[in-house]
C-alpha cells in the first residue's frame, strides 16, 4: 500500500500517463490524476482537490495553452486560501 497520496494537474493525458508511471515506480507512492478541460471550473477542480485527501500537489503552470480556463498558478493560489498551511 502507497505511503503517500500525490495530485497532479495537467491537461495533457500523455503528460498524466508519464507521471504516473513514474511515480508508481516506487512503492510509496500513487498518484491521483485530476482531469480538466476547457469545460472544467476552478470551483469544481478545488473541490476535487479537497475531497481526495492528497499528500503533495503537482501542477501544469500552462493549462490554458489547450483551453483550460484556468492557469495552473492560480489553481495554487486558490487552494492555499482554503489550505494555507498545505506545504509549499
Amino acid at each position: 500500500m502507497s505511503k503517500y497520496l500525490i495530485g497532479y494537474i495537467d491537461e495533457q493525458k500523455g503528460e498524466q500517463l508519464d507521471f504516473s508511471n513514474l511515480m508508481e515506480e516506487d512503492e510509496d507512492f500513487s498518484v491521483h490524476n485530476f482531469n480538466v478541460d476547457e469545460n472544467s471550473t476552478l470551483a469544481t477542480l478545488l473541490d476535487e482537490i479537497l475531497d481526495s485527501k492528497i499528500d503533495c500537489l503537482v501542477v501544469d503552470y500552462h493549462l490554458s495553452e489547450t483551453g483550460v480556463p484556468f492557469e495552473g498558478s492560480t489553481v495554487i493560489e486558490e487552494f492555499h486560501k482554503v489550505k494555507p498551511y498545505f506545504p509549499k
